[in-house]
């Protein structure tokens, strides 16, 4: 009995608390998803109103299943990779990344190893361009999750941004369920009226999200009325089960997959002299190429 209350005066300790390392804590509990959800907004928005709180001194919480959502956003889910000790700059692969910004999406694609994080985070660091980097895994997957870090992401680049958007999170949870399309249009609306330069929205790993996941309807409902102020690039190992098509006839270069990302021959040499300090002859480079197409073949 006295771990126990020992247990819940912890709980009501950290309960709406921020740390000093750039995270924000919420206890689980045994709270339902109605009243995890509005304490979530409570840390995550900006506080306009004081007062209004969830609970009232004595109520008792309703014992229902926890929240299995993560409850705080993790800061490192939104920070650039680092730099690989020995970084090869692909001047031909970053050249169409950056001449495709005039289209809504790109899409990188290709197996595990092969480049695809690095590039994009490479093109990023060597181009003046406001960015959102959001690296995914599995428990972004609830549209709530995902458009919860999407807005965070946002507001570290425009201050200010995700007032109305993280009070439609918390407020609207019953309709988010049901229809999560609905809050992209919020979402839309917000990046329209507050974000006024081009910013590059980057979803690293999306393939973590798996197939069934309403996410794909959110994704799906941004791309077709995405701003011209919003660029995407989705990076994953297989290609999303979106409505890409579309997206895919309005440019060759919308898409990168693993064949462009097969070094040529000119970089090829260029990496062996850079990393190893080796020039290589024209049969180890014939014999580089073949091996490179076989590796592909077989993936």
């Amino acid at each position: 009995m006295e771990g126990r209350q020992e247990q819940v005066r912890w709980t009501k300790t950290v309960t709406g608390r921020r740390d000093q390392g750039g995270m924000a804590v919420i206890s689980c509990g045994n709270l339902g998803p109605f009243e995890l959800r509005a304490q979530r907004h409570s840390l995550m928005a900006p506080k306009t109103r004081q007062g209004n709180s969830s609970t009232t001194p004595g109520s008792e919480v309703r014992s229902e299943p926890a929240d299995i959502r993560p409850a705080f956003f993790l800061r490192t889910k939104l920070l650039l990779p680092r730099p690989a000790p020995q970084l090869l700059s692909r001047s031909r692969l970053t050249e169409r990344l950056f001449t495709n910004l005039a289209n809504p999406l790109t899409l990188v694609t290709a197996n595990a190893g092969s480049g695809k994080t690095t590039l994009v985070a490479d093109f990023l660091r060597t181009h003046d361009r406001q960015f959102v980097w959001y690296q995914l895994d599995r428990t972004d997957s609830d549209p709530f999750v995902f458009l919860g870090y999407l807005s965070f992401g946002i507001q570290q680049v425009v201050p200010g941004f995700g007032d109305a958007m993280f009070a439609y999170l918390s407020e609207s949870s019953a309709e988010l369920a049901q229809n999560p399309e609905r809050a992209v249009d919020v979402l839309i609306n917000e990046v329209l009226e507050q974000v006024e330069q081009q910013l590059i929205v980057v979803l690293d790993d999306y393939h973590h999200l798996g197939l069934d996941t309403p996410v794909h309807a959110v994704l799906d409902r941004l791309l077709a009325y995405l701003p011209d102020v919003l660029h995407v690039v989705m990076i994953s190992r297989e290609t999303p089960p979106l409505a890409l098509a579309r997206l895919r006839s309005q440019s060759a270069s919308s898409v990168i997959d693993r064949s462009d990302l097969l070094f040529t021959d000119e970089e090829t040499q260029e990496l062996f002299r850079k990393v190893f300090d080796l020039e290589l002859t024209a049969e180890q480079l014939a014999e580089y190429r073949e091996r490179s197409g076989k590796l592909l073949r077989k993936t």
